[in-house]
């Protein structure tokens, strides 16, 4: 989903949750449908590709009975930077380039747990990359003043 609003209003109800089922690409945020068959007990493993626009993933666990409290989540699809060099990290100090630019969507990982009856669970596990790359994008005062008195040393030695 590029935007959950539509997502998350339909799913309140039962009646929405199960439209959306139905139709899958119910409007134009919903960018990518996949409709995936699981009995409970069943272990099942699926790749979803992301879309370009996608910022979210909606899980439906379409039961007779469904509880849109217990069996509908909606996930934001995580993202993680990629290492700059020098010239792009002064750059995005000083602001001449975006310092969101350089950033991948992560892996997202999404656990159902079916129960006889109804979801027993849905929940995502956070990507260990992701954990590991968690970056401040604002750079430290030290940062800065370091960055500074470097090219203010290159700039000398040039002259």
């Amino acid at each position: 989903m590029s935007d959950p609003n539509t997502f998350s209003g339909l799913s309140v109800t039962r009646e929405g949750a199960v439209e959306l089922l139905q139709k899958g690409k119910i409007d134009e945020t919903i960018v990518n449908y996949q409709l995936i068959t699981m009995r409970p007990g069943e272990q099942k493993k699926v790749s979803i590709s992301r879309a370009q626009t996608a910022k979210y993933i909606g899980v439906i666990a379409g039961y007779f009975k469904l509880n849109p409290r217990t069996d509908v989540k909606i996930f934001s699809i995580p993202f993680r930077a990629i290492k700059r060099g020098i010239v792009e990290k002064s750059l995005a100090w000083t602001s001449l380039i975006s310092d969101t630019a350089k950033a991948v969507p992560g892996k997202l990982t999404v656990i159902v747990d079916l129960g006889r009856t109804a979801s027993k669970q849905i929940v995502t596990i956070e990507d260990e990359l992701l954990r590991e790359n968690r970056v401040s994008t604002e750079p430290s005062k030290s940062q800065q003043e370091s960055w500074f008195r470097n090219l203010k040393s290159e700039l000398s030695e040039s002259e």
